[in-house]
């Protein structure tokens, strides 16, 4: 079937505000565009100099000038009309347009624009060698074509070389498929979503470039250090090259650390990365595949850019994405000012892995159910289940998984857990990379580093400080002594050390304006590691400064734990024994007991039930009562906790006394306390009721009276069996007459009693233990 040159160009016409071309939507412009497209800049005097004869062509009220048939027929040149009318291909209508011309697509990502633009321009050639009409060719040429690859060598010779990674913390070769697994991407950034919480914003499964592209052709990938931002981009690669040879579009994987930028074009750098497989690649060849937006250009690591290069860079990128607009651009980096920085308005955010993923990758790299099992229940239990950031961080997990043998033993010594991780992550992650890309910014070595490091996180730690903004940051990096004591002070300076922390050593990572652990563990064992090295005097300053600061404010951390664990001796002389000096050191009894409560606790919760209701209640009821009604009463240091935990007495709390009430609202008016009521429990071992006591506010009282398990008096009233009373201690210590009471309350309690009690006993077992100790 014949094509007529009016219908050829009326395919590209959709209606006065859209068409095939971007530039050219009215008909007389399409006619005139292709053809000046088609002949060279000389030929065009032959065309007509007004709008209406090409409008007159179009319509067929005038022939076509047979010298301009000609001149398309002679001087057809396929790279110049490529070149030209690729760029003008609008991505809206050519689904449309190729329709016209009997090719079905279904969405524009299918479309190979370069073969369609070269079977329009063959076709248009047919047309002017027929002098108006021509055999149909577009279709044929089009799907004709069995592979549009144009550099086979290459896609062979990349695709076996990332399709195989070293795993992290190993150097075993091995296929990536049977070893990654595919982050979720989100446009929401995850740092403060809790792990197993499903992401956020528009959500990316099973990640691949057309996905990506739906979002932009120019995207960010942007996630902290061991998220896996290598091995997606690799994963992107692979997934992208083995559809080459249907697509035509060629991914280019460019690892900007290899480069300096100060003297050569990002062109280059792409050349460099496609030839090293494939020779035929060069100059020429880029920019004719750059030219017709047939490349994936997947740019990793631009927070790895020496600073001195990241200017230059940025220009390149620029330029690059002005003279090569249609090519998708993907590049990776943690978050930082220079990601923020590069124009690449579209974000994707690697997310942490969720319980399924977690799992897969647990099952690829573990092949025994029961070490599976094990593994699963260590990572949800005990201190890595603190935060979750092991199991949801792929390096992390994979770490716990290949030293699994190891891990299993620390698994009730975590000092040596965080050692061997720390260690690990620092010389062996990213196996893919070359050593010389783990050099330090900040330091010479990674020693010098790590001793900057362990003061920040001891300093940061005692002043309770989990995560910074970048004024909090530098607070904490001028306290710093050991930043004059490097080998190289000159490059120890804040943001030097701020790269290091979170891309070269991965132990902290940038979210939004904040700076935050890669998981809080980390801080904590170096903090332990400082003082284990510190001199006793100082330790012994850190644990005064912790006299009055609770382990609440800690955050469940196991700092002090894995302190002891490195040092029971140094805890016991420079933590323990200063502060029980300040309690029993020359003191009476009395005095000393006094000391303890003033001084180890902020306030203490004591519960007193009244005997006598107690009484006329078993009496009226029979109801038997089970009085042992614990309060809560955390101790102003968390070295007062961490010696009650060692003692194996953290977790008895005072006790309700059943005595004669006294009646502490009229002499103390200004004190906190609850009521305490009844419940009626029925048992269905006995088939009895029991009395069960619990706290209530006072001003909740009343609207328990309808409530059929409360118990009331004769007058439908709540019986009031007691009360919880809570004791400032500071106050006590200053108005001991006026509290007197009160005071005697507490002093009766026999958890308080058993806890000063044993707590003396260690104090003079310390004394006799440590009387010649070094320290």
């Amino acid at each position: 079937m014949r094509l007529k040159f009016d219908e050829f160009f009326l395919n590209f016409y959709i209606s006065r505000s859209s068409g095939g071309l971007t530039n050219h939507r009215a008909k007389k412009k399409i006619v005139e565009f292709l053809v000046k497209s088609a002949i060279p800049e000389d030929s065009w005097e032959l065309l007509p100099t007004s709008d209406s004869s090409y409008e007159k062509w179009l319509n067929g009220t005038r022939t076509f000038n047979p010298a301009v048939w000609q001149e398309i027929a002679e001087k057809y040149d396929e790279n110049r009309f490529l070149e030209i009318v690729i760029r003008e291909l609008n991505d809206n209508a050519l689904v449309t347009v190729m329709d016209r011309f009997g090719i079905k697509v279904s969405t524009v990502n299918e479309i190979d624009k370069e073969l369609f633009t070269v079977a329009i321009g063959q076709q248009l050639r047919e047309i002017a060698r027929g002098t108006g009409s021509a055999e149909k060719v577009v279709q044929n040429i089009y799907s004709n074509t069995e592979s549009k690859e144009i550099f086979p060598v290459y896609k062979q010779k990349a695709l076996a070389e990332y399709s195989k990674v070293k795993t992290n913390f190993s150097d075993e070769l091995c296929e990536m498929k049977d070893v990654f697994i595919c982050n979720t991407l989100s446009t929401v950034d995850s740092a403060y979503s809790r792990r197993g919480m499903p992401a956020r914003g528009t959500v990316i499964q099973d990640a691949t470039l057309d996905k990506i592209a739906e979002q932009s052709n120019m995207v960010a990938l942007i996630a902290n250090g061991g998220m896996g931002k290598s091995m997606m981009l690799r994963h992107l690669f692979v997934e992208s090259m083995k559809k080459y040879s249907e697509t035509g579009v060629m991914p280019i994987l460019v690892e900007l650390r290899d480069f300096r930028f100060a003297g050569c074009d990002l062109l280059s750098c792409i050349v460099k990365s496609v030839s090293m497989f494939d020779l035929s690649f060069n100059d020429e060849a880029a920019d004719k595949v750059l030219r017709a937006g047939k490349c994936q250009i997947l740019l990793d690591g631009l927070d790895e850019i020496d600073p001195s290069d990241m200017v230059a860079f940025q220009h390149r990128l620029r330029e690059m994405i002005k003279i090569y607009p249609m090519n998708q651009y993907v590049i990776t980096s943690r978050e930082c000012d220079v990601a923020k920085s590069i124009g690449f308005r579209s974000r994707l955010y690697l997310m942490p892995f969720d319980d399924r993923q977690t799992g897969d990758l647990i099952d690829k790299l573990i092949k025994d159910d029961g070490v599976k099992a094990e593994l699963t229940r260590n990572l949800n239990e005990g201190y890595l289940n603190k935060h979750g950031e092991f199991a949801s961080n792929p390096m992390l997990l994979t770490f716990c998984i290949m030293n699994y043998p190891s891990y299993q033993s620390f698994y009730d010594r975590p000092h040596e857990f965080y050692r061997s991780a720390y260690d690990t992550i620092l010389s062996d992650h990213d196996m893919e990379k070359s050593p010389l890309d783990r050099v330090f910014r900040s330091a010479d070595s990674q020693d010098d580093f790590t001793d900057v490091f362990r003061e920040f996180c001891a300093i940061s730690y005692v002043e309770r400080k989990f995560q910074f903004n970048k004024m909090t940051f530098e607070a904490i990096f001028k306290k710093l002594k050991s930043t004059k004591q490097v080998a190289n002070p000159r490059i120890m300076n804040k943001t030097n050390f701020l790269h290091d922390a979170c891309a070269t050593a991965c132990m902290m990572y940038e979210a939004k304006s904040d700076i935050l652990y890669i998981d809080p563990g980390f801080q904590q064992f170096l903090f332990a590691e400082y003082n284990y090295f510190a001199e006793p005097d100082e330790v012994e300053a850190m644990g005064r400064k912790l006299w009055t600061v609770p382990e609440s404010e800690f955050n469940g951390g196991i700092a002090f734990e894995m302190l002891y664990e490195l040092s029971d001796e140094k805890v016991e002389v420079c933590l323990d024994l200063p502060y029980l000096d300040m309690i029993f050191k020359d003191k009476v009894e009395e005095e000393s007991f006094n000391a303890f409560l003033v001084h180890g606790f902020r306030e203490i919760k004591s519960a007193l039930i009244d005997r006598a209701v107690i009484e006329e209640c078993e009496q009226k009821s029979g109801i038997i009562g089970k009085y042992a009604i614990a309060s809560k009463s955390e101790p102003k240091s968390v070295i007062l906790s961490m010696m009650l935990k060692r003692l194996n007495m953290d977790m008895d709390n005072p006790s309700a006394m059943v005595a004669p009430m006294i009646d502490m609202e009229t002499l103390y008016p200004e004190a906190e306390s609850r009521a305490i009521i009844g419940e009626k429990v029925f048992d269905q071992n006995t088939q009895k009721y029991s009395l069960n006591l619990r706290k209530v506010e006072r001003d909740k009282i009343e609207r328990l009276e309808d409530c059929d398990f409360v118990l009331t008096d004769d007058a439908g009233k709540v019986i009031t069996f007691g009360y919880e009373y809570k004791a400032d201690m500071s106050q006590l210590e200053k108005r001991l007459a006026r509290y007197m009471a009160l005071f005697t309350l507490i002093k009766s309690d026999e958890v308080i009693k058993k806890k000063y009690e044993r707590l003396k006993a260690y104090y003079d077992e310390l004394v006799e233990k440590h009387r010649n100790s070094e320290f």
